[in-house]
């Protein structure tokens, strides 16, 4: 079964009740929720329950299943803690007791998956030192998140040390139970064929969707140049099922140019489930 789950943060950055709201009133069933703004990681490591039960009950009463929990990289005393790091690697342990408590949280509040950080390169070590750290990190998040019955992600960003789809692999390769936020966008706009991104999908636990160009990012749909029909047939292929989330917000200069959130994730999710149906993949139904 293939569900379509929404951003948080895709119509700007309000109370977890007008956004999970406003999500459920555009047709969607399940939300993503980017943890930077509705679930700051401090207040879930002061308290997992109390903070389980509060993002919980807001989605019950909108009608919501609770996705992908949009992490990003565990942090230690506000500062973010780069898997690549060197110094990640010497406060591993205390980095593994956050996110222990970080997925006791995302289990308690019914997230089937966190999407923490891949990595990205470190200029003071060579590229094959940050690829070990980021190896070792991962493993143990895999390891904890495993032992919550929880799906461990990290995305493939245009700047991670996964920007390479060979890299990706071998990452997958060297780290038991990872998985990957796949969003073709990030290989697309490098410049980076869909022959070689499309590799990664069997990996992908869960997909997010919006349209791009080479070299611009984020684009009007009908302007952009990721080809989601041949995305569909592999998925076909593969058999591929899981959350597929529309992730499309506006900055200013997009606001300006008469592009809005609102319009583009629906397009996206429309079109995207045109091409489920053509293909005869099984669509979960709207709440």
């Amino acid at each position: 079964m293939i569900r379509f789950s929404c951003h948080s943060e895709n119509f700007g950055l309000k109370p977890a009740d007008e956004t999970f709201a406003f999500i459920r009133q555009l047709g969607y069933s399940c939300v993503d929720v980017a943890a930077r703004s509705l679930a700051p990681q401090e207040k879930i490591v002061q308290n997992p329950n109390a903070a389980a039960q509060t993002i919980k009950g807001c989605a019950q009463e909108n009608g919501l299943f609770l996705s992908e929990l949009f992490l990003g990289a565990v942090e230690l005393d506000g500062a973010a803690m780069n898997p690549a790091a060197e110094k990640t690697v010497r406060s591993s342990d205390r980095v593994c007791r956050q996110f222990e408590s970080i997925c006791r949280f995302a289990r308690q509040a019914g997230f089937s998956s966190i999407m923490g950080a891949a990595g990205n390169p470190q200029p003071e070590q060579s590229f094959e030192q940050s690829f070990e750290n980021t190896v070792t990190m991962l493993t143990r998040q895999c390891e904890i998140a495993a032992q919550f019955g929880i799906a461990m992600h990290v995305e493939p960003t245009r700047t991670s040390l996964i920007r390479e789809p060979e890299n990706a692999l071998r990452l997958a390769q060297q780290t038991p139970g990872l998985g990957y936020t796949l969003d073709f966008l990030h290989y697309h706009i490098n410049g980076v064929g869909l022959d070689r991104s499309l590799t990664l999908l069997p990996l992908a636990g869960h997909l997010h969707i919006r349209q791009a160009r080479f070299g611009t990012g984020k684009c009007r749909y009908e302007q952009g140049g990721i080809d989601y029909d041949a995305i569909v047939c592999q998925m076909r292929a593969i058999g591929w099922s899981g959350d597929v989330c529309s992730e499309f917000w506006c900055d200013s200069k997009m606001l300006e140019q008469g592009i809005f959130a609102v319009e583009q994730n629906l397009v996206m999710r429309y079109q995207f489930e045109l091409l489920l149906r053509r293909y005869g993949l099984p669509v979960g139904q709207c709440r």
